[in-house]
């Protein structure tokens, strides 16, 4: 199946690791001047349009840039809104919903922490979304999507212990199908 296919079905592609690729770009010594401007231009478009806020201050820090506190608000404020809404609908799961649908809006805040760059937050979401599915499917998923985030900062350390994590479950029954 030719992977413009698969992108369309099962997870969401977050983080989107062409972010980090780009982060990388700037950061490699062996990277052409022309990359190091492509990578830059593509990655200040994603963080602009994602509104990824905790990942632009990553950067600012990472590559010693000054921080655009007028563009930082701006996207900070937006994802206060969502947040905010995915908090909404956490709480109403939890007050007249079942265990699937609170598990659902547990992953879908941390989908979206993922999707900004706020790492400790979306690992945390991600923990609670784990304690509240029984499916090794759906843990899996859950598994998958640290991996991701191991990846797309480079840690090693959650690389593993989720890696670990995977097999386990698998060794248990889960299935992929």
């Amino acid at each position: 199946m030719p992977i413009e296919d698969q992108q369309e079905e099962g997870q969401p592609r977050v983080p989107n690791l062409d972010i980090a690729q780009a982060l990388f770009s700037l950061q490699a010594k062996c990277t052409t001047d022309a990359e190091k401007e492509a990578a830059k231009q593509m990655l200040e478009k994603e963080i602009t349009n994602e509104n990824m806020a905790p990942f632009y201050k990553h950067v600012c820090q990472e590559m010693k840039w000054p921080v655009d506190g007028k563009k930082l608000s701006q996207m900070e404020e937006e994802n206060k809104k969502k947040v905010e809404e995915l908090e909404n609908k956490i709480k109403d799961a939890e007050e007249n919903l079942g265990e699937i649908e609170q598990r659902d809006a547990h992953m879908e805040r941390a989908e979206y922490l993922v999707k900004i760059g706020n790492k400790d937050a979306a690992l945390t979401s991600l923990r609670q979304s784990y304690e509240k599915t029984t499916m090794l499917g759906h843990k899996l998923d859950n598994v998958f999507l640290q991996l991701r985030v191991g990846f797309f900062y480079m840690d090693n350390d959650l690389i593993s212990r989720n890696l670990e994590k995977a097999s386990s479950l698998i060794e248990e029954g889960g299935d992929r199908d």
